[in-house]
């Protein structure tokens, strides 16, 4: 291979580039690992097709399906085994473009055909995630494939499922896939593999979604854990905070560019709780997500457990006791006013 510098600056749209050399850290963690009520999902970074391969062999359920997610918005495949994209700024190459244009797209990345040398290209980010390409190398190909082939080609059955979610900004667009997901799999069996680029943001993500699913699915609300207790969780298995204001120790986070977008992502969460605190998770009707959307994740946020319980479908011991209570309160008010209008008259 020939390796080349690049005139400084040098900068176009996209660049073709490796996403990890397999001595990097693979960010891979279980559900399973928690200590408390884990749940049956994992999640890494994008990992080369080797190290994809053992991996999802050692998570293979017994008696269930293993089920791949790439959330993976970029262009992205595997150049002789190793894994490859179309990386831009901020990781945003492919923002807007629908999953019938990626899959194009990645369809003419492996289509390398007779051209079978390509240039790869090295490169640094400055601290807004600028990409700055520093050098050249150039790539015999000599296999090229999709992971969704890379998925069909393992020694042991893989579903692979593909929910384009853009990097750093709340999954708006992929809430209804992902209830459509959890509605046709075997929680209780299956075992599902979720994984981004890097293995943060998106993954981390995604896999509390799936801990929000996972838990009302075996245990209904019994304990269902607030927003934050969520994100702990997952702090527990990997070192990245959903809560934009804390980091895994609990101590104020930085505040950089991408703040803002991480505080939106909070109240998706926030609003998917309440989601599937309610009982609509599971309720075959069809997702939209409401004008309120942001009103209902603060009142999610703001009220009381028991307050959110009692509006639960069925949840009549805990509806008769807050009726209970709202009657006595009643009653004390009602109470308290004969008694001032009885004062009113004697001071007459």
């Amino acid at each position: 291979m020939a390796t080349s510098t690049l005139p400084q600056p040098y900068r176009t749209g996209s660049y073709l580039i490796y996403d990890y050399g397999t001595d990097g850290k693979p960010n891979i963690r279980q559900g399973t690992k928690l200590a408390y009520r884990g749940f049956r999902a994992s999640g890494s970074h994008q990992l080369d097709a080797p190290l994809l391969t053992s991996t999802l062999k050692s998570l293979a359920p017994s008696g269930g399906k293993l089920h791949l997610v790439d959330l993976r918005q970029e262009t992205h495949g595997f150049y002789n085994g190793e894994a490859v994209s179309l990386y831009a700024d901020k990781d945003w190459a492919n923002v807007w473009r629908s999953p019938a244009w990626i899959a194009e797209d990645e369809r003419r990345l492996v289509d390398v055909g007779a051209t079978a040398n390509v240039r790869m290209f090295s490169y640094t980010k400055d601290a807004e995630e600028r990409i700055i390409p520093t050098g050249i190398t150039e790539l015999t190909v000599t296999d090229a494939a999709t992971e969704e082939t890379i998925a069909r080609r393992m020694p042991f059955p893989v579903v692979y499922h593909r929910l384009p979610t853009t990097d750093h900004c709340p999954p708006f667009e992929m809430l209804e896939p992902f209830i459509a997901f959890c509605n046709q799999i075997d929680l209780a069996k299956d075992w599902v593999h979720f994984h981004c680029h890097g293995g943060d943001g998106r993954t981390t993500t995604f896999l509390a979604l799936y801990d929000m699913a996972f838990w009302f699915r075996n245990w209904k609300t019994d304990r269902f854990p607030t927003l934050e207790q969520f994100a702990h969780r997952q702090c527990q298995l990997f070192n990245y905070s959903l809560n934009p204001d804390k980091d895994c120790g609990r101590k104020p986070a930085n505040q950089d560019w991408k703040y803002e977008l991480a505080r939106e992502r909070w109240f998706v969460l926030a609003f998917m709780r309440w989601y599937i605190l309610n009982g609509l998770l599971f309720s075959k009707k069809r997702f939209v997500l409401p004008r309120d959307w942001k009103s209902k994740a603060l009142e999610a946020q703001t009220r009381g457990e028991r307050s959110i319980r009692a509006a639960l479908p069925g949840n009549r011991r805990v509806a008769r006791a807050d009726r209970k209570t709202g009657s006595r309160e009643s009653g004390k008010g009602k109470a308290t006013a004969r008694l001032r209008s009885s004062s009113s008259r004697r001071h007459r």
